[in-house]
């Protein structure tokens, strides 16, 4: 999923087979190179760590910022450590105060976290319609701020009622999963795997 103009967001989530979540991984990348990698780990969905890489994609030399912050079982920060290193040295991390406006960020971006997962927010998701690119066809959702394209498989019965009537459906929200595939000619693009209409 990206937003076009100010950045670009890239979420993943690992479930544990009841469903619970285990780990999500958040990659914002600003318009102005700032990548900004945010790994949550979760204990019976309740936070127990958040690492935050942050690194200038525009800059020669790399360098890397991590933060890492472990929680208690009240989801409260107990303890933050910080460390810069550039890729090739592993310098120690020092321990340092979480800040109320760093605590406040991560309970930002864990809570945009859960609006995306659950497409709530400015991550309800409208059909816009269908469109060709590289051979494939896509169908394409999004909002004011967010729009994602996904190749389909055209028998699925919802698709192919989009397809009949793309009008009747235009900006009715959606929601759905999609899972990202690689060729080995490095093309990559994101499959539709389940679709609904709320």
């Amino acid at each position: 999923m990206h937003q076009s103009g100010r950045y670009s967001l890239q979420n993943t989530v690992y479930l544990e087979k009841n469903g619970e979540i285990l780990k999500a991984i958040q990659v914002q990348i600003d318009s102005n190179g700032i990548k900004t990698e945010a790994t949550y780990y979760f204990l019976k969905e309740v936070l127990s760590m958040v690492q935050i890489a942050k690194e200038n994609l525009r800059l020669s030399n790399l360098r890397i910022k991590q933060t890492r912050v472990f929680y208690d079982a009240k989801q409260r920060p107990i303890s933050a450590y910080t460390r810069t290193s550039n890729g090739t040295n592993n310098a120690a991390f020092q321990q340092i105060k979480l800040s109320a406006v760093e605590h406040d960020q991560i309970e930002k971006h864990l809570q945009m976290l859960s609006d995306i997962q659950n497409q709530e927010g400015e991550f309800a998701l409208y059909f816009l319609g269908f469109h060709e690119a590289k051979n494939k066809k896509f169908v394409q959702f999004g909002n004011d701020t967010f729009l994602t394209n996904l190749t389909f498989a055209p028998e699925e019965k919802l698709i192919t009622e989009l397809q009949t009537n793309p009008e009747l459906f235009k900006n009715q929200i959606f929601n759905i999963q999609h899972q990202t595939i690689q060729e080995a000619s490095g093309l990559q693009y994101q499959v539709l795997i389940d679709i609904s209409k709320r």
